[in-house]
């Protein structure tokens, strides 16, 4: 069994952990989107990827394309823009968005865990310890969650579907996660979805999840032993 100063040690380094996992997702992709096409009138084939980071919507390098075929065109060719340049301003607030609570949940985890360490465990501490991993626990699971459920809306406001046939088969503006087939006449294969740093943010999330647990556990010292009369 452990020992509450111990436990309450341990916790702190869990939050410290879990924060330090949450400053990864700052700086890496969180979402891409794959088309591969091929089979028109003239042979033309080709591939071309947008992969999506968090960050303010006009920051140069939040969106990152590579494509390869075409027309008369080098393969690979690799280009970085931001959100308001590539007319995805809705996606762009999301990306946003997820940063500020990331970044935001990095900060109370950070904040809890040193607070954590440096106290030793002492009760006195255990109140902002538990409510700045607390609040670092909330918002390490609403990013993530915010992106995955508002990110398709965010596209289909970027990418209005026509009254035509282009875009009237499924993609990112229909669901988070997925892929599209050709059908009848069509010659494209799509697929998107969540990257490494959606996925981390669940990961510190976990690991924050175990350290609250812990906090909330040994948060109390145990009783003292009675003593006997003389």
């Amino acid at each position: 069994m452990l020992k509450t100063t111990t436990g309450r040690l341990i916790a702190a380094v869990l939050i410290l952990v879990g924060a330090m996992l949450l400053l990864a997702p700052l700086f890496s992709p969180w979402y891409s989107y794959d088309i591969r096409w091929a089979g028109n009138p003239v042979g033309d084939h080709g591939t071309q990827n947008a992969t999506y980071y968090l960050g303010p919507p006009w920051a140069n390098g939040t969106i990152w394309y590579t494509s390869c075929g075409g027309y008369y065109a080098p393969c690979p060719r690799e280009t970085q823009t931001s959100y308001s340049s590539a007319g995805e301003n809705n996606t762009g607030m999301i990306a946003a968005t997820s940063f500020g609570l990331l970044s935001a949940g990095f900060a109370f985890g950070i904040a809890g865990g040193v607070i954590g360490v440096v106290s030793r465990g002492r009760t006195s501490w255990a109140f902002p310890v538990i409510t700045f991993a607390v609040l670092a626990l909330v918002l390490a699971i609403a990013a993530p969650m915010l992106f995955a459920g508002a990110l398709p809306g965010a596209f289909s406001k970027d990418f209005p579907v026509p009254t035509g046939v282009i875009r009237a088969y499924s993609g990112p503006w229909s669901s988070f996660s997925g892929s599209w087939t050709p059908v009848s006449g069509a010659a494209a294969w799509d697929t998107w979805g969540p990257l490494i740093g959606w996925y981390l943010s669940i990961a510190a999330f976990a690991v924050l999840l175990v350290g609250v647990i812990l906090l909330m556990v040994f948060r109390k010292d145990p009783p003292r032993p009675a003593t006997s009369p003389p």
